[in-house]
């Protein structure tokens, strides 16, 4: 009897049926709850507002009700009384083509095209993490070499040297930033090796390429390289550029990479030992791909800082996206607009990095780096 009385105590309920908490909130309570949820929030909240009504409306009267932009000389734009738009339009082409040659510049879009799909493919759940690497390793980084720089498949050579622009900047921060993960994870290894030849060496490519600045670097690959090669030999200057940034930024994701596996527990590594697993399969089937999970984040900040930084070639005379609008910032054509250049490339930069930052977010939510 007392065995029943329990029983029938007890919850025999299915918890799917079982009723939930309501715990929604209205858009009123959130937007209390997160912008006025004390005085200094409250505070900075009003200050934000009261900052964009005042400066929105005139800052849009300038940009585009009041500018000029349809024209092609600076006479169309000294009666306007907002901005000038005029520059950018004027050399477009050279903003994001460079000197490439007109009738060829279907490559330079394919190169975009295919830089865009990289981000379809890393969150595109159907193509396995394996098509995934061939792709992005191998396949990715051949088709942009053989676009732009043609000379097969029927395809008409084009030195670098008309290079230019947005084609550039894309080329060097997606090539160098593909090229050295590998080179990255290899040192990451090598200066855990317990091989001290191995690791010494690893040790002093990371320090070495760690401990100067990247100008250093990018005249030493532009200028110095070229007196240490064998007379009557010469490589293209761009070549040696990515062969600089390749490993300045393997140097940095080695230290991203290396902290990755030390957050791996050491248990891990032992219970793949104990049941004779070979290292090599260890690392690729068993630790890397947790690490590659935990460092997504410093991962893509590592590639953000290499697509700012191909801004510096243009002390070693590569005409790259922000040099083209210096260079229009000092003809006498359109010197008085640099404002209006500064904004159009700020803004470029802003739409790309600002594009990978939120594919970071999907990408982490898609592989739950955080459980």
């Amino acid at each position: 009897m007392a065995t029943h009385k329990t029983l029938s105590k007890v919850n025999l309920t299915p918890p799917e049926s079982r009723a939930r908490p309501q715990n929604k909130m209205t858009l009123l309570q959130k937007a209390r709850q997160r912008y006025f949820s004390n005085l200094l929030n409250s505070f900075l909240t009003l200050s934000v507002i009261i900052a964009f009504i005042l400066i929105l409306p005139p800052l849009l009267q300038w940009a585009i009700f009041d500018a000029v932009f349809i024209g092609s000389t600076q006479e169309a734009c000294e009666v306007a009384a907002g901005a000038c738009w005029l520059p950018i339009a004027a050399r477009f082409d050279l903003f994001v083509y460079g000197f490439y040659p007109e009738t060829e510049t279907w490559r330079v879009n394919l190169v975009f095209a295919a830089s865009f799909f990289t981000l379809v493919v890393l969150v595109w759940r159907r193509i396995s993490m394996k098509l995934k690497l061939v792709y992005i390793v191998a396949f990715l980084p051949a088709l942009i070499f053989v676009l732009l720089y043609g000379g097969v498949f029927g395809l008409d050579s084009v030195s670098s040297n008309k290079f230019g622009g947005l084609i550039i900047t894309i080329f060097l921060g997606l090539i160098g930033s593909i090229l050295s993960l590998p080179l990255g994870i290899f040192l990451a290894l090598g200066r855990r090796s317990t091989r001290p030849v191995i690791r010494i060496f690893c040790v002093s490519v990371i320090e070495l390429f760690r401990a100067m600045p990247m100008i250093t670097w990018l005249f030493m690959g532009a200028l110095v390289l070229q007196l240490f090669l064998p007379n009557g030999m010469e490589v293209d200057k761009m070549i040696r550029v990515v062969f600089i940034l390749v490993l300045v930024s393997a140097a940095s994701k080695a230290e991203i990479i290396r902290a990755g596996l030390q957050a791996i527990p050491v248990g891990q590594f032992e219970a793949s030992a104990a049941l004779g697993v070979g290292y090599w399969r260890t690392m690729s089937m068993v630790i890397m791909p947790q690490v590659l999970k935990v460092s997504i984040p410093a991962m893509l900040n590592s590639f953000i800082g290499m697509f700012k930084d191909t801004s510096l070639v243009a002390i070693i005379g590569l005409l790259d996206f922000l040099s083209v609008g210096m260079a229009t910032m000092n003809s006498d054509e359109w010197g008085k607009y640099g404002i209006e250049v500064y904004i159009f490339v700020a803004m470029i930069y802003f739409v790309i990095l600002f594009t990978i930052s939120r594919f970071s977010l999907t990408l982490e939510k898609q592989l739950e780096t955080g459980h």
